[in-house]
């Protein structure tokens, strides 16, 4: 390899006639990576291959390893032996993902079911254990219990214990249990009882895809346990290796944040935690969404960053301050950077970061050079090489797609805007300053004076910080469009005045906690200063943060557009012109043409660019026709009508559950195409139907807010509407009562408002008041009826007898979620007549069941959202009626208090 850093003066050669030609610096481990990514994957794309396959499979390397040294023996061109060695990248790429899919006899996958399972495991704890606090997700103060704390961690399974005598299994098991303080450690050998359940998919549009996230962390269930005395340690040696990580984790911990007992219950010990000593798990959702709106999440992520400042202050210290050689501060540097990717959490950006310290700290040790991107490629091999799997993880993608870009494009960008500035060097009459430095882009700025050099210096660094944020932001922008489908829109901007922040933090940190070990005296003062300097950080978040715009919802872009635009990007690195001559050249020289090759670059570019522009000007699609979507919120309500023209209308947005439906329902809207609400209903004073509407009015902006006139007027339920409306944001819409008779159009959709009459008796119940619509669209109609019980359901069973209303429609949301009032409820469902009934609940209703199917016959459906998750109703441009449930057949019953929320994918560079 030749070359030194990202952009080191490419070699010079003489040809046997004596011409100067450049050459360009080897970078053989480019294509072979690329290729290895490749196979990985075709590999997922194909899925699972049968036992026969895979075994052919897993024989590719091997023949292509043979062809290899076959040639390599026959001495062929060097073509044929890069395309060789890519060959045998790309066979080990399918193979080695395709071991992922192996599982055992006695593996723990063969014993999970559709509904959770009571079982009892034994196994070891493999990641520290975190407690959390309590996971209180749905604000509203109605919720009838509070959540409990929890402590999460992950088992690897030696037995399950479920049955006697005990038999061996394997697995990684996510254990959630709702119990804090159990003094758990990593390592320990534990007796677990509770539910185990599949990861479950998506059930609603735009929801967090969790089986595939398991899988892809390696985790092959999870378990829900119900207390701490459950959870039983169990007599055995801890794993020595274990052990270990735990003693240092434990030791810096101690280190940095115990001497300051103000300190640790703060949010600055929590930020300490997770951005220095790379406990990223215990980042609560504030603040992944503070340091997310600013654009700052990759500091937070424990990245590469924060590894090479330390790497390079343990260089700077050996070598200026203790005056020691290159391959002591080599030493060094590997030491602690390899001690540090013991003590954090193990994610891509700290072991590629890792890796490129050893390989650097080797080649300055034996004075030899090395190519940045074959560093960067064998880091990512060697990731791959072990976890296939991250491949397909935001935090890999991120951080060799943002370090690609400051190899690539940042020389290229700062050559172009600022030639011969890239190092300030003193006047050769200045103090005897050398003059023999030179960069790529040109000569050196020679400032005259030494005030000039104080000027030029800085301004160099900050034109190189600059320059920085904006090409790793710009480098990263499709992917996190395609992965989060948010645009921090400051976030080039925050970065600049953040890095300093983050460089302070990191390194009086280091200096704390070497302080600390050594000196406490110096380390107290060192520790006031981290503290305040921790302060200023979360404040300069916390400013971009609340800035107008920092962070834009906007549809993922198409998969296929962001693989070309990387695509593109590795033409221009891996696709290189012929080494052209540099010598003099007898006879008069003529401008050269423009090199094919660039041409091919130049254009592929363009259309890039175009393809953007087309996909940012283009409207986004919102499916074909109208369509009423029903999500899978549990025991609630959140139902959502939109129209070809982008208009949108939500009715009732709820649920008795843990969880934030707001937030599940502006991610639904927002996945479908839709970017403002026009009217939101709350059908009645049920929390149920009501608790997800402070989150969404802040997720959209709402037009108008409606709801019954009951809820408005009655004195009962003033207090609940006066809670709800101090939990709503700042300039939200007041709200409109309604009452039958009224009529609403969404775009050219029609809502008939059929209940509650004006001037209903307060003595009513609650749920007898709820709003019933009447939605028509194209000469289709469905019947939305909130929590109508036996009373209200009789009268509108009269008022369509007398002639004032229809109830009959194509498709019934059903009343109260399903429960069936004898003598009222089949009348009802006969006076309606559908040919489909969705259900909003994650409860079994095998009465109505059979009474739909003994009233309506076999025509009519039955759609339970907990089985089959959300249900769209589609009303195509050709007054087509289509039922579709796209997340049918998925594992549904994992407790959404279970899922691992808060999680938020890592991405650093």
């Amino acid at each position: 390899m030749h070359g030194s850093g990202n952009n080191p003066e490419p070699r010079r050669d003489l040809t046997p006639d004596g011409a100067l030609h450049a050459l360009p610096r080897p970078r053989p481990l480019l294509v072979p990576a690329i290729a290895l990514m490749a196979g990985i994957g075709l590999s997922e794309a194909v899925g699972p291959l049968a036992t026969s396959w895979r075994s052919a499979v897993v024989a590719l390397p091997a023949v292509a390893l043979a062809a290899f040294l076959l040639a390599l023996w026959r001495r062929l061109h060097r073509h044929v032996l890069l395309g060789l060695v890519s060959a045998i990248a790309l066979a080990a790429g399918i193979a080695r993902h395709q071991q992922v899919y192996d599982r055992p006899p006695h593996h723990i996958a063969h014993a999970l079911a559709d509904e959770p399972v009571l079982t009892r495991l034994a196994g070891r704890i493999v990641t520290p254990p975190i407690e959390r606090p309590p996971p209180k997700l749905n604000p509203n103060p109605f919720l009838p219990l509070d959540p409990a704390p929890r402590t999460q961690f992950v088992l690897a399974m030696e037995e399950l214990r479920t049955t006697e005598p005990a038999t061996p299994a394997t697995g990684q098991v996510r254990v959630s249990v709702e119990a804090a303080g159990l003094g758990l450690k990593l390592g320990q050998l534990v007796q677990v009882t509770g539910r185990l359940w599949q990861p479950r998919g998506p059930r609603n549009p735009g929801e967090m895809d969790w089986a595939r996230w398991f899988r892809r962390q390696q985790i092959d269930a999870g378990m829900s346990v119900e207390g701490g005395a459950y959870v039983s340690p169990l007599p055995g040696e801890g794993s020595p290796w274990y052990g270990l990580i735990a003693a240092l984790r434990s030791r810096a911990q101690s280190l940095l944040l115990e001497p300051y007992a103000d300190l640790e219950t703060s949010e600055s010990a929590r930020l300490l935690d997770v951005m220095i000593l790379g406990q990223r798990s215990i980042a609560d959702h504030a603040l992944n969404e503070a340091f997310l709106r600013a654009g700052g999440l990759h500091f937070l992520a424990v990245s590469g960053f924060n590894v090479m400042v330390l790497a390079g202050t343990a260089w700077w210290v050996v070598r200026r301050v203790l005056r020691r050689g290159d391959r002591t501060a080599a030493v060094v540097a590997v030491l602690l950077t390899v001690l540090f990717a013991l003590v954090a959490e193990p994610n891509a950006p700290i072991l590629r970061a890792t890796i490129a310290v050893v390989l650097v700290a080797l080649a300055r040790a034996t004075r030899r050079p090395i190519c940045a991107l074959s560093s960067l490629a064998l880091a990512a091999a060697c990731i791959l090489i072990v976890d296939p799997n991250a491949l397909f993880g935001a935090a890999f993608q991120l951080t060799f797609v943002q370090v690609l870009g400051l190899i690539v494009v940042f020389p290229k960008v700062w050559r172009a805007f600022y030639p011969g500035f890239s190092r300030v060097v003193l006047h050769p009459g200045m103090y005897g300053a050398r003059t023999d430095e030179r960069d790529h882009g040109g000569h050196p700025a020679e400032a005259q004076t030494a005030s000039e050099y104080g000027r030029l210096r800085p301004a160099c660094y900050i034109s190189a910080l600059v320059l920085t944020c904006a090409c790793t932001w710009a480098s990263a922008l499709p992917l996190v469009l395609w992965h989060f489908g948010r645009l921090s829109s400051w976030g080039w901007l925050a970065t600049i005045p953040l890095t300093p922040l983050v460089t302070l933090v990191t390194l009086l940190s280091l200096f704390t906690i070497a302080a600390n070990a050594a000196l406490p005296p110096l380390g107290a003062l060192l520790g006031f200063a981290l503290q305040r300097s921790a302060d200023l950080l979360l404040w300069s978040v916390r400013l971009f943060e609340d800035l107008p715009g920092a962070v834009v919802d906007c549809q993922p872009p198409p998969i296929w557009l962001v693989i070309v635009t990387y695509g593109v990007l590795l033409l221009l690195v891996a696709v290189r012109r012929t080494p052209r001559e540099v010598g003099p050249r007898p006879g008069p020289r003529r401008p050269p043409p423009v090199a094919s090759l660039t041409l091919v670059k130049v254009n592929a570019a363009a259309l890039v660019a175009l393809a953007w522009i087309g996909w940012i000007v283009l409207p986004a699609s919102r499916g074909v026709g109208h369509a009423v979507h029903v999500l899978a919120v549990g025991n609630g309500s959140a139902v959502s009508l939109t129209t070809p023209d982008g208009s949108a209308a939500v009715l009732d947005v709820g649920t008795d559950t843990n969880s934030d439906v707001g937030e599940t329902a502006g991610w639904a809207l927002h996945a479908i195409g839709i970017r403002r609400v026009d009217d939101v209903f709350v059908s009645h004073a049920h929390f149920d139907h009501y608790s997800g509407l402070p989150a969404l009015m802040r997720r959209l902006p709402v037009e108008r807010w409606l709801t019954n006139t009951y809820f408005l007027r009655s004195k009962a339920q003033r207090q609940r509407l006066k809670e709800l409306l101090a939990q709503l944001p700042q300039g939200s819409p007041r709200p409109t009562a309604l009452h039958a008779g009224d009529q609403l159009r969404v775009a050219d959709a029609t809502l008939d408002v059929l209940w509650p009459p004006e001037g209903l008796d307060e003595s009513r119940t609650v749920n007898d008041g709820s709003l019933v619509l009447r939605i028509t669209a194209r000469g289709h109609t469905v019947l939305v009826t909130g929590d109508v019980e036996a009373r209200g359901l009789a009268d509108l069973l009269e008022a369509e007898r007398e002639g004032r209303i229809s109830l009959n429609a194509d498709v019934l949301i059903a009343p109260h979620h399903g429960k069936v009032f004898p003598g009222v409820t089949e009348r009802f469902y006969a006076a309606v007549a559908p040919r489909v009934v969705i259900v909003s609940t994650r409860t079994p209703r095998p009465e109505l069941e059979s009474l739909v199917a003994r009233t309506l016959g076999p025509i009519a459906r039955v759609l339970l959202t907990g089985e089959v998750g959300s249900v769209t109703v589609r009303i195509t441009p050709t007054a087509e009626l289509r039922v579709e449930t796209p997340y049918a057949g998925r594992p549904s019953r994992s407790p959404p208090e279970t899922a691992p929320t808060g999680a938020a994918p890592d991405a650093g560079a």
